[in-house]
């Protein structure tokens, strides 16, 4: 059970069919982080990391960790990764 479903469980729903289609569309819309051990590192993209603190860069693999750039070129090293998510697509412009 995900933190948001321990959330919902005390909810009241009127079914059991509606309580899992609400279950349903709130882990569709929310971002699942993924083992740092499954993520890509051929350097080629950059991703969303998670620290062990709970801080999230955006960030590539090279030289065996994971980099991020900040303000005024400042490159540092994400410490201690445990998780991961690719980068939400660009949104369209209208």
């Amino acid at each position: 059970m995900t933190e948001i479903e321990k959330l919902l469980e005390g909810t009241c729903f009127p079914d059991a069919e509606t309580r899992e289609k609400v279950f349903a569309r709130v882990r569709a819309a929310i971002p699942q982080w993924l083992p740092i051990e499954s993520a890509p590192k051929d350097g080629k993209d950059e991703l969303l990391i998670l620290d062990s603190k709970g801080e999230m860069f955006v960030a590539y693999y090279a030289e065996s960790q994971w980099i991020f750039y900040r303000k005024n070129n400042y490159r540092g090293y994400v410490d201690r990764p445990v998780a991961w998510q690719p980068l939400p697509a660009p949104k369209e412009k209208t």
